[in-house]
């Protein structure tokens, strides 16, 4: 039974030690692999996919000299667990023993259930919703489809790579809002980002946006082929927006909390100012929202989104 403990609690170190460590060497090698490769796709639907390991080599801290925001509470977790098989290798009598560990059976099991059948209801929930939403909206879509199309005659999706839980990387779809070639262009728009805490690149009067992608944007519309991204799996109705991996680079420790759940279409601060928010702020509510998630939650954030968008608030 300890050993059975001890396995069980061993598949937690890798998650353990990547919330202690200083930093994670393979993902960052693996983003900066993508960004150098010339990843910035053009405004063309890419069937490439991107394959990422499986697993990710961590650093000890010392190799960075620092500890992560959660080495507290992996310490508290490591500890508890030493306290429980002391705990078992004291027993001596084996009635006790037996009764110890059907009762630890019997918690886990309800813990797994718990745990997976939540999963198993926000992915029930997603993909119901995705399905719904595209049906629903597929007026919507047509015509912004031939709203592009009669514009400038280019391509009408964009795909772009994207980073979503553990760093699995992924095709994220918009409908394309800028010139064709917006991606080389950026690189001469740089010194005016507008974003204070950096990261992220945000300018209010953006030159690349088209007149049909201003439209789009300012009320959400541009979005809408996310909903597939929900039904492929990559992202969910409700989680972090993913990033794209030349912010996952400059990121710091605690700001890769937000890749330990599946990306969403809206989040805490898509309700609460949007693009007024600068990048630590963002953080601050996808890691509120981490914590307190709930599928209550998640329908409440659902309903919040929609006068969001239609209010325009912060979206550019």
């Amino acid at each position: 039974m300890i050993d059975l403990f001890k396995k069980n609690f061993s598949r937690l170190q890798p998650t353990l030690e990547s919330v202690r460590s200083g930093g994670i060497t393979t993902i960052n090698h693996m983003l900066s692999t993508i960004v150098n490769s010339g990843s910035k796709d053009s405004p063309v639907v890419s069937t490439r996919r991107q394959v990422v390991p499986e697993k990710l080599h961590v650093e000890s801290p010392g190799q960075h000299g620092q500890q992560g925001t959660g080495a507290h509470e992996s310490d508290q977790l490591s500890n508890l667990a030493d306290s429980v098989i002391n705990r078992f290798e004291k027993l001596s009598n084996p009635r006790r023993k037996l009764v110890a560990e059907l009762n630890l059976h019997f918690r886990r099991a309800i813990w797994w259930s718990a745990s997976e059948g939540t999963l198993k209801v926000k992915r029930a929930t997603d993909v119901i919703g995705a399905t719904a939403g595209i049906v629903i909206l597929s007026p919507v879509f047509f015509s912004v489809i031939a709203a592009i199309t009669m514009e400038d005659g280019g391509a009408v999706i964009y795909t772009s790579k994207r980073v979503g839980r553990h760093g699995k990387v992924f095709d994220f779809y918009k409908f394309r809002s800028m010139v064709k070639d917006a991606d080389k262009i950026k690189d001469d728009l740089l010194n005016q980002n507008e974003s204070d805490a950096g990261v992220i690149f945000k300018m209010r009067n953006d030159p690349r946006i088209t007149k049909v992608g201003r439209f789009i944007r300012r009320t959400s519309i541009d979005e809408l082929p996310q909903l597939f991204n929900v039904l492929r799996g990559d992202m969910s109705l409700v989680g972090p927006r993913p990033p794209i991996p030349e912010e996952v680079l400059q990121y710091k420790v605690g700001d890769r909390y937000r890749l330990e759940v599946i990306p969403g279409l809206t989040c805490l601060w898509q309700v609460n100012g949007r693009s007024n928010l600068d990048f630590h702020q963002q953080v601050a509510l996808d890691r509120e929202y981490i914590h307190e998630q709930t599928l209550l939650n998640d329908i409440l954030l659902i309903l919040r989104t929609v006068p969001a968008v239609f209010s325009g608030q912060g979206s550019y």
